[in-house]
């Protein structure tokens, strides 16, 4: 979602699609694709964000990749 989007909403929609994700049409449909989906809450996906964003800085730089 939007940066200011209020929490209120933020909470809503986290709470509709958790509740998506548990439908077995829906599951079946992301797993044919490879798609896992875990749900979560907006603050475990802050933290997961992070923490990939800093792994692949760290690959990225010690391998010496560049965009040009």
């Amino acid at each position: 979602m939007p940066a200011g989007t209020p929490a209120a909403v933020v909470q809503r929609v986290n709470e509709e699609v958790s509740k998506a994700l548990q439908i077995p049409a829906i599951a079946d449909r992301f797993n044919a694709l490879s798609f896992f989906p875990q749900g979560g809450n907006p603050a475990e996906l802050r933290n997961l964000i992070a923490h990939g964003s800093e792994k692949w800085r760290k690959l990225i730089q010690s391998a010496g990749i560049r965009a040009d």
